[in-house]
């Protein structure tokens, strides 16, 4: 099969968009447009297309670039924010991302206030809702933030992700558990590939259009599940997790992106 060059594009995006800060975004995709231009032909209807297993070497040899890239500004970011091991082990995958949505959040650079924590996690698709924070949301946004009359820095923002992120798994799970088990017909304790999209679905997890279903599609193959591979009740719980952080955060950058375009103001300003 056959790609366009603007698919190929999409794919890269939700290959690595997520995975980088801007910077390194953007110095990743200048390569990948040097190797995009070599591989890509002219099709039938004109316009430029890349043979998929061309586009997929080409991913192949990127990838050991990204690792690195991701490495070594960890190591920065590790040491300039005195990170520790608890921050790294369960955000070194995500710590770019998550540090750059701090830094364009933290507009004065003396950490973040109360309401620039709220609104950045409901930015991720963190920020819990009444049903699931109980009655008194406010408090529980105080415990999860800590001491609001002082700035948060970036270490006490990575609390605050792994708290609401346990939050919203503890408000949801038995709920989830009976969907889970419903659709586990042969009770065999985990669901197949078609019983955990039919469970995406019934959460409302469902594509909007062609980028959210590139980022469903990564996740799912992070997972394994493009490969037939089941999954239990706690993977799929982080799944769903992850799908809707990623749903939400392609949402908010779609807004951006068009306030951008529309009137006319730099992204890295919104």
């Amino acid at each position: 099969g056959a790609l366009s060059c603007e698919e190929c594009r999409l794919l890269f995006m939700h290959w690595c968009a997520f995975e980088l800060d801007s910077v390194s975004f953007a110095s990743m995709k200048t390569v990948f447009e040097e190797e995009l231009a070599s591989i890509a032909s002219q099709g039938k209807d004109g316009g430029q297309v890349v043979l998929f297993d061309d586009f997929e070497s080409v991913m192949s040899r990127l990838q050991e670039q990204v690792e690195r890239t991701i490495l070594a500004r960890v190591d920065e970011i590790e040491h300039k924010e005195i990170l520790g091991a608890d921050d790294l082990k369960a955000h070194g995958h995500e710590l770019l991302p998550l540090h750059a949505a701090y830094q364009r959040a933290d507009t004065d650079g003396t950490g973040l206030t109360s309401r620039q924590l709220m609104y950045l996690l409901a930015e991720m698709g963190l920020r819990p809702s009444e049903e699931e924070a109980g009655a008194d949301l406010d408090h529980v946004l105080r415990v999860i933030s800590g001491q609001l009359d002082v700035g948060l820095a970036f270490h006490d923002f990575l609390r605050a992700v792994r708290a609401a992120r346990k939050l919203i798994l503890l408000s949801g799970h038995r709920t989830l558990k009976e969907r889970f088990d419903r659709l586990d017909k042969a009770k065999a304790r985990v669901l197949p590939k078609g019983g955990v999209s039919a469970l995406l679905e019934l959460m409302g997890l469902v594509p909007r259009c062609r980028e959210d279903q590139a980022a469903i599609w990564r996740l799912l193959t992070e997972f394994g599940v493009d490969s037939c591979c089941s999954l239990n009740f706690m993977q799929f719980e982080e799944l769903a997790l992850k799908v809707r952080e990623r749903l939400k955060a392609a949402q908010h950058d779609r807004v951006r992106r068009a306030a951008a375009e529309e009137f006319g103001i730099p992204l890295r300003e919104l």
